[in-house]
């Protein structure tokens, strides 16, 4: 069992299953292609069918040598969910199985470091993220108030209704086309408008933009620092396993010549 597992861990296997992934992400995209379909399809088929014999090998190593620890693992549980939502719709339509297969393509973040810290990093910021959403929504919805009441008049179309006043600051928010939305409205009212929509601008926008990325950094810099002290306390659990064993290896000596 100790060599099975060593096989499964060994880096050689990993990259093999890794170089697979990605070669199955490129022979995606060649299918996009009738030309190549029509000449080099079967081979792609094959390779591709062979790549998911390697997964399931793989899978089914894994089972064997963690067991129950193998669904302690959230990305050994991802990885076979992934696995399990494919060969599932092998049952469904040609062109909806051609789709779910891209999926495959999400083992790849099981697979690099960085991707796994990227997605550990916005799990534990969705608390501060979701709080800064409602934040965004509340400052959407008190400034729709605002238009609503002062600029229906002007622009019924953006802000004739409190939905369509939302939405319109919803847009604004994006900074996408926001000047044909503030025109007409800071040429009735210049003083007015440009306070209104560059104040909606400094904080809907930049000051909450800003706040995500500080969320973002903090999160990031708090994983790096556990990653490290549990490296730091893995490395004294090795040397305390280590200086046991000598002890002992003294004490086994020590009754030696006694004897």
């Amino acid at each position: 069992m100790e060599k099975l597992k060593n096989f499964v861990e060994n880096s050689i296997f990993q990259n093999l299953v890794t170089a697979s992934i990605v070669l199955t992400g490129i022979f995606f995209g060649l299918e996009t292609s009738e030309d190549v379909v029509n000449s080099i399809g079967w081979l792609l088929d094959i390779i591709e069918f062979i790549i998911i014999i390697l997964f399931v090998i793989e899978i089914n190593l894994k089972l064997i040598v963690y067991r129950a620890d193998f669904f302690k693992n959230p990305w050994f549980v991802f990885d076979i969910t992934i696995m399990l939502v494919v060969a599932a719709s092998a049952f469904i339509s040609a062109p909806i199985f051609r789709i779910i297969r891209i999926l495959r393509l999400l083992r790849l973040i099981d697979r690099l470091e960085i991707f796994r810290k990227i997605i550990s990093t916005i799990l534990r910021s969705i608390p501060s993220i979701v709080g800064l959403v409602l934040l965004e929504i509340l400052l959407i919805y008190i400034y729709g108030i605002f238009g609503t009441t002062f600029f229906s008049n002007i622009e019924p179309e953006l802000f004739g209704s409190l939905g369509r006043a939302c939405f319109t600051m919803f847009q604004v928010v994006t900074i996408e086309g926001w000047n044909n939305v503030a025109d007409p409205i800071v040429a009735v009212y210049p003083i007015g408008g440009v306070i209104f929509f560059v104040s909606f601008l400094l904080v809907g926008s930049f000051l909450l933009l800003n706040m995500f990325v500080s969320i973002m950094v903090s999160a990031m810099e708090d994983l790096s620092k556990e990653e490290v002290e549990q490296k730091k306390a893995a490395a004294h659990q090795n040397t305390t396993d280590r200086i046991d064993i000598i002890l002992q290896e003294i004490q086994e000596i020590k009754k030696r010549i006694e004897k």
